[in-house]
């Protein structure tokens, strides 16, 4: 079984979500995985509303949108710029 904690929706604007709380005990910042789980939706679908794709329903833009808002999901520039293959953006690559 899995040692992630369950998400929890985040029910008010003044209860803090779970899922944030959880990364953050465990030092670290959300991920497209904890967007993912927190919309439902699979790491692609996040990555394509991040993206602006337009084949990702309204609806669907919607929840990904909240839970990044819920979560202070911000996508890591360095993994970017290693995820575009170049130095756009001014990320060093490790040799």
């Amino acid at each position: 079984m899995s040692s992630r904690p369950r998400l929890v929706r985040r029910e008010s604007a003044g209860v803090p979500c779970a899922r944030r709380e959880a990364a953050m005990d465990q030092g670290r910042t959300p991920t497209i995985e904890d967007v993912a789980a927190a919309a439902g939706v699979s790491r692609s679908t996040v990555s394509r509303v991040i993206n602006d794709d337009e084949r990702v329903s309204a609806r669907v833009r919607t929840q990904v949108r909240r839970a990044i808002s819920d979560l202070a999901y911000s996508p890591n520039p360095a993994a970017q710029a290693l995820a575009r293959g170049g130095r756009r953006g001014g990320a060093a690559g490790v040799a």
